[in-house]
């Protein structure tokens, strides 16, 4: 990992770092050591901003949540139409689906204790970040007449991306490919739009 240099030491530098550890280690396998010698700083910085691991996951966490919802936004920065923007979103989470190892899956391998007493706080900020652009375009497809306004934009977000997610588990266990074509995208794109439309 890159040595931290004089001046960038701060907590959100030690929150990059930690993001990082938790991400290849796993929370447990993570010390607060381990994440001072990282940050190179000394365990009593690390404490200075945070009084123990389990506060310093959470703004991890945090930090995540708010970076999944910047990358998703910047999905459709500039796209037009419903349908272009409905496309753009699927191909993002596709890519993230393909990013086996980026914090969105490896965060969630190895989950600390501590998410039990305070429920799915964490992952349902995550999850919020993941699918509110979807959402919005959803509802944007309604006012602009080209879907059905019958239904709940936020459910049915839920049920496209999990027609994406089955599909993506489906190509996975049945062939080489590790990710869905563009193709494939127009092809779910289709049946949203068909499926919702009005009548």
């Amino acid at each position: 990992m890159e040595e931290a240099r004089p001046g960038r030491v701060g907590k959100q530098y030690i929150l990059e770092v930690a993001e990082q550890l938790f991400t290849d280690r796993g929370y447990k396998s993570t010390s607060i050591r381990d994440i001072a010698q990282a940050s190179g700083v000394t365990n009593a910085a690390i404490y200075y901003h945070f009084p123990d691991k389990e506060a310093l996951f959470d703004e991890v966490m945090e930090l995540h949540a708010r970076r999944i919802g910047a990358c998703m936004a910047q999905a459709i920065d500039g796209t037009g139409a419903p349908r272009e923007r409905i496309r753009a979103i699927l191909l993002r989470i596709v890519h993230l689906l393909a990013s086996q190892q980026s914090p969105y899956f490896m965060l969630r391998r190895d989950p600390p204790e501590f998410k039990r007493r305070q429920g799915h706080a964490h992952f349902g900020k995550i999850m919020k970040a993941f699918f509110a652009p979807l959402e919005q375009a959803l509802e944007d497809a309604i006012r602009a007449g080209e879907l059905n306004g019958v239904f709940n934009p936020p459910e049915a977000a839920a049920i496209v991306v999990g027609m994406l997610h089955g599909l993506y588990q489906r190509r996975q266990a049945l062939t080489d490919s590790v990710t869905l074509s563009e193709e494939d995208i127009d092809l779910l794109v289709d049946i949203i739009l068909k499926g919702f439309a009005k009548d």
